[in-house]
């Protein structure tokens, strides 16, 4: 079974994320990409609501 990895999706979207020192990146690590994340506690999917 094939999966896809951050990496590989945020290239095929064209998408980047900024680094530490806000710079664009296109492989961020995972450690940064949760660090990104934190504090986020409510996300809304294709009105499906994921709540902490």
């Amino acid at each position: 079974m094939f999966f896809p990895t951050l990496r590989n999706k945020l290239t095929e979207e064209g998408e980047i994320l900024p680094n530490q020192i806000k710079l664009p990146s296109k492989q961020p690590t995972l450690r940064w990409v949760f660090q990104l994340m934190e504090g986020v506690s409510l996300v809304t999917l294709s009105d499906f609501l994921i709540d902490n």
